[in-house]
């Protein structure tokens, strides 16, 4: 393998853009105080499809929206295991549809939860072909599990 310099130095109106008055150094107030918070109009993001390089989608807006998991975003296919589909969970993150969390209980039941807290019986589990699964075991207070 052999490195080579691209010797074509960037535009750089661009980094000026991004780290200097228009962007994330901006001396507004509203960009950089803790109290700024997440903006609510980001929910308006979850169902846009015009995921083209001419689009007028902010894909900024989108991460700092919160998704971590939206058809827009290049890795979304990579986000969960093999065959697993992501849903995004607002504030918060993503779940995946092929991760399930197993607790053992004091008591020695066993308790099955999916990604997102619902907690499911295991006989309602359907396993599908060529779908990697993961299964998180949780220990308990007495060591069991």
């Amino acid at each position: 393998y052999m490195c080579t310099v691209n010797p074509v130095i960037p535009n750089t109106a661009y980094f000026d853009q991004v780290h200097n008055s228009t962007g994330y150094a901006d001396i507004n107030a509203d960009v950089q105080s803790v109290m700024a918070g997440m903006d609510d109009s980001a929910v308006l993001l979850a169902n846009r499809t015009d995921c083209g390089h001419d689009s007028e989608l902010n894909f900024d807006a989108l991460l700092l929206g919160g998704y971590y998991c939206h058809m827009c975003l290049p890795e979304n296919n990579s986000t969960c295991d093999v065959g697993g589909q992501c849903s995004n969970v607002h504030w918060l993150g993503y779940t995946c549809d092929n991760e399930f969390i197993v607790s053992i209980q004091n008591d020695l039941t066993i308790e099955i939860t999916t990604a997102n807290g619902s907690v499911i019986e295991p006989k309602n589990i359907l396993l599908n072909r060529d779908v990697t699964y993961r299964f998180t075991v949780l220990g308990n207070e007495k060591n069991l599990g």
